[in-house]
């Protein structure tokens, strides 16, 4: 066992004997001391929900002056339990912030190598049937078009009236090919 891990479980030891030995004043202390270790070491997990109960409960002991014996049962039983818990948790799994990392950074990687392809894909598969369909001196038009014109919308309609230019046969025989070509018409299909 770590270093951290060992110095957690002697600090959840001395929360535990101070909870059970004190009154709902020293329970509030050794409640907070809880939630920063909960806070720093077991960020986003149940713990937090249930200590919040265990400190709302204490203080309505505390406006009690300490006098309901269940209600302080009740708040060292909440206490006692996440100690527990987290006791088992760090000498079952160690830290819970150690593993999480890894499996982040995988899943970031993959996604971004799929997206990666789809695009080389596409755009190649747009460049060839553009190419197929127009003639040479077409094809250099349109680029013409698209390296001149920053404003995405402005482009656009400059193909448009450009390809309508070319005849309508020209417009529709790039759909067709677009439609008809293998890699898309499963997709599609």
């Amino acid at each position: 066992m770590n270093e951290i891990i060992t110095s957690i479980l002697r600090q959840l030891e001395n929360i535990e004997e101070a909870v059970e030995e004190g009154d709902c004043y020293d329970i509030r202390a050794e409640i907070h001391l809880l939630g920063r270790i909960i806070e720093r070491f077991f960020k986003k997990s149940s713990y937090e929900g249930v200590l919040n109960d265990a400190d709302e409960d204490n203080e309505d002991l505390i406006d009690k002056e300490g006098r309901d014996k269940d209600l302080e049962k009740h708040v060292k039983h909440l206490v006692f339990m996440i100690i527990e818990n987290m006791r088992e948790e760090l000498k079952v799994f160690g830290l819970p912030g150690n593993n999480d990392l890894k499996i982040d950074k995988s899943i970031t990687i993959n996604n971004q190598h799929t997206l990666s392809q789809n695009q080389t894909l596409n755009i190649s598969l747009l460049k060839e049937v553009l190419q197929d369909s127009l003639t040479g001196k077409q094809y250099k038009e349109l680029t013409e078009i698209v390296k001149e014109e920053k404003d995405t919308k402005k482009a656009s309609s400059k193909i448009v009236e450009k390809l309508k230019s070319f005849g309508s046969d020209v417009a529709s025989n790039i759909v067709a090919s677009l439609i008809t070509n293998p890699h898309l018409i499963i997709g599609l299909f």
